[in-house]
């Protein structure tokens, strides 16, 4: 569970129930706004990287995050080697 989630008893003794967080509508539109520009703008990794931080403070890429995306998405979307270059 996250520590900003409120939790519920379910008939079973040993099963809660995580309520949802509440969040502002105008803050989810304003995130998403963002979101949609920086997704047109190829360039843009580090601004989107920073924007998932801050819409998701969980949110933390584990090093191997460009292996994942290459296995998974079609050639022409996954990252490319340099772009993984410190």
């Amino acid at each position: 569970f996250h520590p900003d989630e409120r939790y519920q008893r379910t008939r079973h003794p040993r099963i809660l129930q995580a309520l949802p967080r509440e969040v502002l509508a105008g803050s989810v539109h304003g995130l998403l706004a963002r979101l949609d520009v920086l997704l047109r703008d190829a360039s843009a990794e580090a601004a989107l990287a920073a924007l998932l931080r801050e819409a998701i403070p969980e949110y933390a890429p584990g090093a191997d995050a460009d292996a994942t995306a290459a296995a998974v998405l079609p050639p022409e979307l996954a990252p490319s080697p340099e772009s993984s270059a410190p």
